[in-house]
């Protein structure tokens, strides 16, 4: 999803923000044919942007940006019970651990822009910093 903002008649000062979603959840292969899966991989990252463009002068322009990159990800142990093989020999037992990450990035830009003539000065800062959360298995 995007929008874009004019936030002035004359367009000299814009404004955008850009994000996205995802949702995904994938099975793993079940340990013997017919069984349900083992796990499942749930993936639930996220992302936006946010922008800020200023026209200070016509010949002076200002760009912010500021972005967030959110990393999901679960794997989730879905058997309850243990399984029985060769005969009822041996007991497996079922794998019912989970285990989640989520990595959160963020990141600062503002540049701006002098032009005269046929030259051109440009000068800017960027910074991010980032954090991370994990779940202990269960």
């Amino acid at each position: 999803l995007r929008s874009d903002f004019n936030l002035d008649r004359a367009g000299r000062h814009t404004l955008f923000w850009r994000g996205n979603l995802q949702d995904d959840v994938i099975n793993s292969a079940p340990q013997y044919p017919g069984q349900p899966p083992n796990q499942k991989t749930l993936v639930n990252s996220k992302g936006f942007a946010l922008g800020y463009d200023a026209t200070v002068k016509p010949n002076l322009v200002n760009t912010f940006r500021y972005g967030l990159t959110r990393l999901g990800s679960t794997v989730a142990g879905l058997q309850q019970r243990t399984q029985v093989t060769l005969r009822f020999l041996d007991n497996i037992p079922a794998p019912t651990s989970s285990f989640g990450r989520i990595a959160s990035t963020h990141n600062l830009v503002d540049d701006i822009s002098w032009i005269r003539g046929a030259h051109t000065i440009q000068a800017g800062s960027t910074g991010s910093f980032s954090d991370s959360t994990i779940s202990p298995e269960q």
